[in-house]
């Protein structure tokens, strides 16, 4: 005969059985949490490993082309397939052909140049030189600029010393920007000693704005970006053009600028011809960044990218959602454990109790964890928009949206720096921030001529008697600076759905005087000590914003499009993808100060009410000390509803919010909670006879007072917040 398991089994089993289910679905949201944050770092690490490749392989076949035309060019002259007198037509036709070359030509010995030549003439020097100046190719002797057999000039010594070589980049006279040569000597047989004696040097130059576009197109990000160095370390491109114009060299720069041994060590390697990777933490920007270094074999340099690693979380839901199901799954696992550990399944008080207890606290947990992980979002970290805390990040931005312009056939940008530094903010109302500060812009003078002067915020809802007021201006040679004090109201939609751990984003929307003429505005990162977003740069150091905490502040680009032309003349795409500045600080509620005027009632409340539960049983009706009746029931209940009431419309009143708020959910539970009790007590004074209550003399209800109520809580936190 078959007996049917216990009650008291049957839980045991059940309690076990979920305990391990929901141990093994703890497991596997814990495995797809470290996978899918290893997955987006292998895949942004790998992607930016390999752009760094393919562009250094691209750079190295396109210098290698170069060096074979000029080595044929040396070759023919030397086996006299080239006649001397068409050097010039040989010049010029790979010159046309070959567009990755600024300049070609060969230079001869003194006196070297046959006179047959050139018939009638002696030519103490002879170097014919084409170069490309605006797409065309032009002539240019070198003989007529300089006497290039001095000895500093090394792109005629080295070949002739060491044979076929790349020369160090150098600013040159003739060729426009920095030149980077290849130099093959020629030879001609020497009638006394019938040996071969070097007679000349041919010179390739490599067109470093093939380099730039080609290094310009790597994907690596929105404000990633790459650099060259050449074999002795000197910056030959970089997105901060000083650095190349000073002939900066990456060596001294990591030892003595930056103080970084490891960036140091890391490019000594990429300079003997290793491919290295290199985790860094900019001191400046605070940004965690990861530095490849691919080697150019046919030249010795080493090309740099540099990938900020922040935008790899630029959207954080997906792992924020994981880390919420292991919460849960974590509460479930412990909840059936501690049945099992407590032996509550056998239907001891004591047991129950000690499990209602560690249910609460996990369930309080719960609510804590995700109240934290609000706590700890920054905005700058994972907004989708463009945040610029660099030189090189906004120089690789504007790169990036030149190629945009381009194709929407728009007029070249003009770009005027521009600063802001934050006196004053005022919260007015629930939508309204009233901001006073200083704004400044840098005009280039040759360049920014026919530019009036001045900005627009076209999200202020001050009158005329609001306008800036011009501050101060100095001029130098070259520039032209304005600054103005500014006083502006902001309409903005602030988001209280998480009072009162919300955040409120203020930001300063500008737009230039004449943007119709695609004029925009650049952050002004030369004027600011550090731009890492969370030492609050363009903020006044004592700022007073009572029950707020700065957290942040930083520039950044939005990309608008408008579906009007605003009365100017216009191109069928001139307000489309158009980048606007912003200037954004993040402010974050300071919670204690809330947790103290509404959350602590509201808990105070919640356990008056738990006292009231406790007391009430049916026994108490016979224990004349104890006793109650309806009416007191109702009086009871009808004051603690309107202390809610009041403490809610007090609240709404002082943020003035539209909607429901999430504080708010702790009244709407408390009201729950109040009835609950409230229906509990009616229902045993009355005497009417229900299992559940009767229980053990009202057992259940006080068992699961505190798991329901932070359970409901747990619900209503993850619908806010979730």
């Amino acid at each position: 005969m078959k007996i049917s398991a216990s009650p008291k089994v049957i839980v045991f089993r059940l309690s076990v059985s979920l305990c391990v289910v929901s141990l093994i679905f703890v497991a596997a949201m814990v495995y797809s949490y470290f996978y899918e944050k290893h997955q987006k770092i292998r895949e942004a690490k790998n992607g930016a490993r390999e752009e760094a490749v393919r562009a250094a392989k691209e750079i190295d076949v396109q210098l290698q082309k170069l060096s074979r035309t000029a080595q044929a060019i040396a070759d023919d002259l030397t086996s006299g397939k080239l006649p001397e007198n068409q050097l010039q037509d040989r010049l010029r036709s790979e010159m046309e052909k070959n567009a990755s070359m600024s300049g070609l030509g060969a230079a001869y010995k003194p006196f070297a140049y046959p006179k047959d030549a050139q018939p009638g003439q002696k030519l103490p020097l002879y170097a014919p030189y084409y170069t490309r100046k605006g797409g065309k190719v032009e002539y240019q002797p070198v003989e007529k600029y300089y006497q290039y057999t001095q000895p500093q000039y090394e792109w005629y010594h080295k070949p002739l010393k060491e044979g076929p070589s790349w020369i160090e980049p150098f600013f040159s006279g003739i060729s426009p920007g920095l030149i980077a040569p290849f130099g093959a000597p020629f030879y001609r047989q020497d009638q006394a000693t019938q040996k071969p004696v070097a007679a000349g040097v041919v010179t390739a130059n490599y067109s470093l704005e093939e380099l730039r576009n080609l290094i310009k197109s790597l994907t690596i990000g929105k404000t990633g970006y790459g650099f060259l160095i050449s074999n002795q370390g000197n910056f030959i491109y970089h997105p901060i053009e000083r650095l190349v114009e000073s002939k900066t060299n990456i060596l001294d720069r990591a030892k003595n600028v930056l103080k970084d041994e490891l960036l140091l060590a890391t490019s000594q390697k990429a300079l003997a011809g290793e491919s290295v990777v290199m985790d860094d933490r900019s001191a400046v920007t605070g940004q965690s960044t990861w530095l490849f270094f691919e080697p150019i074999p046919s030249t010795g340099w080493a090309l740099g990218v540099v990938f900020i690693k922040d935008e790899i979380f630029t959207n954080t839901d997906s792992l924020r959602h994981k880390l919420i199901w292991i919460a849960l799954g974590s509460i479930s696992t412990l909840f059936f454990l501690s049945i099992i550990v407590f032996r509550a399944y056998e239907g001891r008080l004591w047991s129950m109790w000690l499990v209602s207890i560690t249910t609460s606290g996990l369930l309080g947990g719960g609510v804590g964890l995700i109240w934290y992980l609000s706590f700890i979002e920054r905005p700058d970290k994972t907004t989708e928009h463009t945040v610029i805390v660099s030189q090189p990040g906004l120089q690789s931005f504007l790169e990036s949206r030149t190629k945009i312009d381009k194709q929407l056939k728009k007029p070249p940008a003009a770009y005027i720096p521009t600063g802001i530094f934050i006196q004053s903010i005022e919260f007015q109302g629930a939508n309204n921030v009233f901001i006073t500060g200083y704004l400044w812009q840098k005009y280039t003078k040759g360049i920014h001529d026919n530019i009036s002067r001045g900005f627009i915020f076209p999200e202020s809802i001050t009158g005329t008697d609001f306008q800036p007021v011009e501050a101060y201006r100095y001029e130098t040679d070259t520039q032209e600076v304005i600054g103005w004090y500014f006083e502006t109201a902001i309409r903005q939609n602030f988001d209280y759905n998480r009072y009162p751990f919300d955040a409120k984003e203020v930001w300063l929307r500008m737009w230039h005087q004449d943007f119709y003429k695609n004029v925009i505005l650049v952050p002004d990162v030369d004027s600011y000590k550090l731009m890492n977003p969370t030492s609050i740069p363009g903020v006044e150091k004592d700022f007073v914003l009572p029950g707020w905490n700065l957290e942040s502040s930083f520039f950044y680009y939005r990309v608008n499009s408008y579906n009007a032309y605003f009365g100017f003349p216009h191109e069928a795409d001139a307000y489309q993808e158009v980048p606007e500045l912003y200037f954004t600080i993040i402010a974050k509620r300071n919670f204690l100060t809330v947790f103290i005027s509404n959350v602590m009632p509201s808990m105070v409340l919640a356990c008056l009410l738990f006292v009231i539960q406790m007391i009430i049983s049916e026994k108490h009706r016979v224990n004349e000390a104890m006793s109650f009746t309806a009416m007191e029931i109702a009086s009871t209940s009808g004051a603690f509803i309107f202390i809610v009431i009041l403490d809610q419309i007090n609240l709404r009143n002082s943020i003035a919010a539209g909607g429901i708020i999430y504080l708010e959910f702790f009244y709407f539970i408390l009201y729950l909670i109040i009835l609950w009790v409230t229906v509990n007590a009616l229902i045993l004074a009355s005497g009417t006879k229900i299992a559940l209550l009767d229980y053990k003399d009202n057992f259940i209800p006080k068992l699961l007072y505190w798991p329901f109520f932070l359970k409901v809580l747990l619900i209503v936190t993850l619908i806010a917040f979730y």
